[in-house]
C-alpha cells in the first residue's frame, strides 16, 4: 500500500519515489530541486527580471552553486552564462564605484545563494512529509525498505520528529548502523585474505560514505526531460 494511500499529494509521491532509490531520500529530493531551479533558469528564465535582480542582491551563486550551474547546463550554453554574468559584473562595478577610501564599506549581501534556499526549502519540506509518513504503518515500511537517512538528514529529521517517530527512528538506525559494521568488518576481511568471493558487503565502502557525507547533487540521476515536459531547450 502507499503512504499516506488515503490522503496522497504529489509530495507524498515525490518522497514515496525518493525512498526506492538507494541513497538518503531527502539527499535525492533536495538535488533533485536544486538541478530542477537551475535547469529551469537556463532554458526558461534567463530573461526574468526578478531572478536575476535577485542574483544581483546575492552577487551571484555560491561558489559551489556556481560550478553546478556550469555542469547541469553543459556545452551549447556559453552564451546564457555570459548574458547572466554580464549582468552581475555590472552590479558589482556598480558596487565598487561606490566603495570609500575611509570609514563604512560597502554592504553585506543582502540575500544569500538563491539555489542554496531552494535546496533548504526542498529540505525543510521533505522532512516534515517523511517525519508525517510515521504516523502510519505503511510509511514506516517503506523507510525500512530504503536506504534510510544520511547522518546529516537523520539528525534533522530526528529533531523535527513527534516522540513517538523518534523512537521508531532511533530503533531503525541503530539497526543500520550495527548491520553496516558488520558488512565492513565483512569486507575488510575478505580483502586481506583474497580468497573468498565478495557478497552482500561488496558496496560496503561506498555505503559508508553515502551514510556519513550524504549524496550530492552531481551523483543523483537527473530528471530526464521528457519526464518533465516543461523543460524544454
Amino acid at each position: 500500500m502507499a503512504i499516506l494511500e488515503a490522503s496522497k499529494t504529489i509530495l507524498t509521491a515525490h518522497l514515496e519515489d525518493a525512498l526506492e532509490q538507494g541513497i538518503c531520500p531527502i539527499c535525492f529530493l533536495a538535488s533533485e530541486a536544486e538541478f530542477r531551479y537551475l535547469d529551469t533558469l537556463l532554458y526558461e528564465k534567463m530573461n526574468n527580471g526578478a531572478i536575476r535582480a535577485a542574483l544581483a542582491r546575492s552577487r551571484g551563486f555560491c561558489r559551489y552553486h556556481t560550478y553546478r550551474l556550469i555542469e547541469i547546463g553543459g556545452y551549447g550554453t556559453n552564451v546564457k552564462l555570459a548574458i547572466l554574468y554580464k549582468d552581475l559584473v555590472n552590479a558589482v562595478a556598480d558596487e565598487v564605484s561606490a566603495l570609500k577610501d575611509r570609514g563604512t564599506q560597502a554592504e553585506a549581501v543582502q540575500e544569500g545563494c538563491p539555489a542554496c534556499r531552494v535546496v533548504a526549502e526542498a529540505e525543510r519540506t521533505y522532512v516534515h512529509v517523511l517525519t508525517a509518513s510515521f504516523k502510519f504503518e505503511e510509511g514506516k515500511e517503506a523507510y525500512r525498505r530504503s536506504f534510510g537517512l544520511c547522518m546529516p538528514h537523520f539528525f534533522r529529521v530526528f529533531g523535527a520528529a513527534p516522540r513517538e517517530a523518534r523512537a521508531f527512528l532511533k530503533e531503525d538506525q541503530l539497526a543500520r548502523l550495527g548491520d553496516l559494521a558488520d558488512d565492513l568488518g565483512e569486507f575488510i576481511r575478505k580483502s586481506v585474505v583474497k580468497d573468498e568471493e565478495f557478497g552482500a558487503e561488496r558496496d560496503s565502502w561506498q555505503r559508508v560514505i553515502h551514510l556519513y557525507a550524504g549524496t550530492p547533487g552531481e551523483m543523483v540521476r537527473k530528471p530526464a526531460r521528457d519526464q518533465h515536459p516543461h523543460l524544454t531547450r
